[in-house]
């Protein structure tokens, strides 16, 4: 998903629809607190190491 970041600058989730209409959110959260056992598994594999690169 891409978008311009002026009209979610300050907002922490973000509610939308997928194209079949199931309503979804995403939030904002430190990458660091990811991937840690017992914490949220990020998908596809090798996601945190890309969002550090970038």
């Amino acid at each position: 998903m891409a978008f311009d970041p002026d009209p979610v600058e300050g907002v922490e989730r973000i509610t939308f629809r997928e194209d079949n209409g199931m309503t979804c959110f995403a939030e904002w959260v430190d990458p660091s607190g990811l991937d840690r056992p017992g914490g949220l598994p990020l998908f596809p594999s090798g996601l945190k190491a890309h969002l550090r690169r970038t």
